[in-house]
């Protein structure tokens, strides 16, 4: 009977009971939410991606997160408690795409209620490739200038290639990679050091180890110089002898270091011809010899042989010259 009077009650004017609920509801949500706090933390913006498609272009790196909920509630709420990605897995095919912000919450902020969660950028425009390999060429980063004579003359890095991966189009556009700065300032000797490889885009990963050995070969640097005007030495005349020699003097060119031609002048000897197969007066035609320095070599003479007319000396005296130009003197190098 009770319950009969009650539901009279309800029914009687139930539009305006209606209406008066749904105002008081109103109401309160209204007073809920004029009463809640924000609060906005930054978190990184990550990629999520099975591998098969990678970004080209470096993307934002974080993004702003906005909470509207009770103050008690914000006031537990950190960074640990919310993640932000973009997933490109759903793309297949290379191109420029506007991919939504996904974020990921932690279970308690699931149960915070009331909790209003906004991103901002919602969306992030971002241009993707597949992947690719490749085995790219290293080269040296050389710092400095040797000690002054010497030359970087070859350097050779074992491994010469080293393996990359990443998006197609960042692959394809790198021709190298460079070591770490090698410093050879003041230095003459050879040497063999470990360095890494730098990579100049973090979107690049190596597929390889990165360290590799470098071997600089550092020499004297190798000139020519010209000598003009040099007297041909005759050695072993018979002092019975006297010779009238043609031409007189030679020109000629050696190569070797810097440093060893820098400070050579031409003795005597240097350019000579070997007179002691002679044996009668006449006239004979005979090779020129050269002693010249150890680590050098003879780029070029005027002439490679000479004429030489033989005459009886006609001095009943030998002078102490004519004994001294015909001394047999030993020769280090022809």
């Amino acid at each position: 009977m009770k319950i009969e009077l009650f539901l009279n009650k309800i029914k009687k004017e139930w539009l305006v009971k209606l209406i008066c609920l749904v105002l008081a509801c109103f109401t309160y949500f209204f007073y809920q939410m004029s009463t809640l706090d924000t609060k906005t933390i930054v978190i990184p913006l990550e990629i999520s991606s099975n591998g098969e498609m990678l970004p080209v272009e470096y993307h934002q790196s974080q993004v702003k997160v906005s909470f509207k909920g009770k103050q008690d509630d914000l006031a537990n709420i950190s960074s640990k408690d919310i993640s932000a990605s973009l997933n490109i897995d759903y793309y297949s095919k290379s191109g420029k795409y506007d991919i939504p912000v996904q974020l990921n919450l932690s279970p308690n902020l699931l149960v915070m209620e009331p909790l209003e969660v906004n991103v901002i950028p919602s969306i992030v425009s971002l241009e993707i490739d597949s992947r690719a390999y490749a085995q790219i060429p290293v080269q040296p980063s050389i710092q400095g200038e040797p000690l002054e004579g010497y030359n970087v003359e070859e350097i050779k890095v074992v491994p010469s290639t080293v393996g990359i991966t990443g998006a197609e189009l960042l692959i394809s556009s790198v021709p190298y990679l460079t070591t770490e700065t090698i410093n050879v300032e003041g230095k003459k000797d050879s040497f063999t050091l470990k360095t890494s490889v730098i990579k100049n885009n973090n979107m690049i990963s190596f597929t390889d180890e990165t360290s590799v050995s470098v071997e600089v070969s550092i020499e004297p640097i190798q000139v020519t110089r010209s000598f003009n005007g040099h007297a041909l030495y005759l050695n072993g005349l018979n002092p019975a002898f006297e010779a009238k020699i043609i031409p007189e003097t030679i020109d000629f060119s050696l190569a070797g270091s810097n440093i060893t031609l820098n400070k050579y002048i031409p003795e005597l000897y240097t350019a000579r011809v070997d007179c002691s197969s002679i044996e009668a007066i006449g006239e004979y035609t005979l090779a020129v010899l050269f002693s010249i320095p150890q680590g050098t070599r003879l780029v070029s003479q005027s002439v490679s042989a000479v004429n030489l007319i033989i005459s009886e000396v006609t001095d009943d005296i030998l002078t102490e010259d004519t004994q001294e130009d015909n001394l047999q003197l030993p020769f280090a190098q022809e």
